[in-house]
């Protein structure tokens, strides 16, 4: 018991890789959010972009043509256009999810321009 051993450099090292690991979690969100092939509602991967679109201007995500029809019916069926051929599972329960979908969007948005996370990205 002669020997103390001194554990404040390992814990400050253990500290800063921790940083570093959710930095780079962070940095993979944000990557993947913001794909250009990829669906953001399906996740859906294209080598071509070209199939994954923006369904209006203004909007930040892309989709796959599957689920551009189910957001065009969405708009159509808040809109009070609901068509004849409508599929049954499109209830207020799938509009319900979607709409909770597109709040987790906007919130992510809104989370990736914050000035916490903007003063991260630029670190280094």
């Amino acid at each position: 018991m002669g020997k103390v051993i001194d554990l404040t450099g390992r814990r400050n090292a253990g500290e800063g890789q921790d940083r570093n690991q959710r930095k780079e979690a962070l940095l993979a969100l944000i990557r993947c959010a913001r794909c250009p092939a990829r669906c953001a509602r399906c996740g859906f991967q294209s080598d071509s972009a070209a199939v994954v679109t923006h369904p209006e201007p203004g909007l930040s995500f892309r989709l796959c043509p599957a689920c551009l029809n189910e957001y065009r019916d969405l708009r159509a069926y808040l809109e009070g256009e609901r068509k004849p051929n409508t599929p049954s599972w499109q209830n207020r329960e799938w509009v319900r999810l979607w709409l909770a979908w597109l709040e987790y969007k906007a919130a992510l948005e809104n989370f990736v321009s914050s000035p916490e996370v903007l003063a991260v990205l630029s670190e280094d």
